[in-house]
């Protein structure tokens, strides 16, 4: 063994730029070639383990979008594996969140599970604290979106015992209270969403003010909490305020790296017009929301704006034309094997079916519905979709229709 040879790594020099630069999307942007490159030759070698971890944590979240994620893949299975071999315990954890976080976005809900218990398994087994507030963070998160076997009311303890060590304002305090807002929407707990929303945001407000650099993260951040209070406020049937909040997110979110939320939030405001009856602003918005959510390859985004075009034609008086998007929707829902959105969008075929007198193809539908409905298994949805049948059945009647 030549004692004498130099140990190189790149990415452990850079690591000082890249803390500086990595909430500047078009810093990241325009160095994303270099990152990669950086990366790629970390995770070739076990030395530099290390510096992946950190780098990863760092810049990992701004590229998973399609076909950006697709490159860095690859990078993290093999780092992980050298991490298992290193016995690095809480570095695997945190590339397993990645990971994790990597499979959720996917629509890999099982593998996108495992990985997140493996890694909060991990990570209280190590022998520092290092990570796991991150680790319940983003645990809670994947929680949030699909079902787990982490009691999740155990996932906001441990959250709330780590920020017992956080300053007031800091990162991951603001982090921690937009993904516990995240996971209360996710239950449709207006109240809570708006509590942990606002607590973000007024983290994140002190912070930007006070901010020379970063600004275009921190303003992300700050309107991603705006655009939640936007959606809680629609939830409580408050419109003109929940638009308030949303088109002001709209502003905040106009940032190159935040391209996603920003489509997400003019989605929102077409949920919000098609409640107040804009119908024509309501359809521009999700066209446009339907073509992004296509290219960053969002599947469950793309049902629901199918299914929304489909609602909005309807209460517009085109039934017709909304008959080719529910059916879309459907299909969509079939695919992804999401009996609970297909059955609304069946739901809503026959309702669809009703105005344009086609009785035969409305009452098959709601039959459909109620074959999928005895086959679910969540209470709630199942009694959510009874009645919305039990109400379709009766504007069927109401119609003029005679089952006799």
């Amino acid at each position: 063994m030549n004692t004498n040879q130099i140990v190189v790594d790149p990415l452990g020099d850079a690591l000082p730029e890249i803390r500086r630069n990595h909430t500047d999307g078009a810093w990241l942007n325009a160095n994303r070639e270099w990152l990669h490159g950086l990366m790629n030759h970390a995770s070739l070698h076990p030395h530099c383990v290390p510096s992946f971890v950190s780098a990863a944590e760092l810049v990992m979240p701004h590229f998973l979008n399609r076909p950006a994620r697709d490159r860095w893949i690859p990078l993290l299975r093999r780092t992980i594996s050298m991490t298992l071999e290193a016995k690095d315990k809480t570095g695997n954890a945190l590339l397993l969140m990645q990971m994790g976080t990597i499979d959720a976005i996917t629509e890999r809900p099982k593998a996108a599970v495992v990985a997140a218990a493996q890694a909060s398994e991990l990570v209280l087994d190590a022998s520092d604290s290092r990570g796991r507030l991150e680790i319940y963070r983003n645990l809670l998160y994947i929680s949030a979106f699909h079902w787990s076997e982490t009691p999740e009311q155990l996932l906001l303890k441990n959250i709330r015992q780590e920020l017992k060590h956080e300053a007031d304002d800091s990162y991951q305090r603001a982090l921690a209270y937009q993904i516990m807002a995240t996971y209360h929407q996710t239950r449709a707990d207006d109240c809570n969403t708006l509590r942990y929303a606002g607590r973000a945001y007024d983290i994140w407000e002190r912070v930007l003010h006070r901010a020379k650099h970063s600004r275009d993260f921190l303003q992300a951040q700050r309107g991603k909490c705006l655009l939640m209070i936007g959606i809680a406020h629609r939830g409580m049937g408050q419109p003109e305020k929940a638009l308030g909040y949303l088109n002001e997110a709209l502003v905040d979110l106009d940032v190159a790296a935040h391209k996603h939320n920003y489509v997400i939030c003019a989605w929102q405001i077409g949920e919000v017009e098609k409640d107040r009856g804009n119908y024509e602003r309501a359809l521009e918005l999700s066209q446009y929301a339907l073509e992004h959510f296509k290219e960053f390859d969002y599947q469950t985004h793309v049902g629901l704006v199918l299914y929304g075009i489909g609602v909005t034609l309807t209460r517009k008086g085109n039934p017709e034309e909304a008959l080719g998007f529910l059916e879309d929707a459907q299909k969509h829902w079939e695919q992804l094997k999401h009996k609970y959105y297909e059955a609304h969008a069946v739901c809503d075929m026959a309702r669809a079916y009703i105005p344009l007198g086609d009785y035969a193809d409305a009452v098959n539908c709601l039959e459909r519905v109620e074959a999928m409905i005895a086959s679910m298994g969540i209470d709630t949805e199942r009694e959510e979709l009874l009645e919305k049948a039990e109400e379709t059945w009766e504007a069927l009647l109401a119609s003029g229709y005679d089952p006799d």
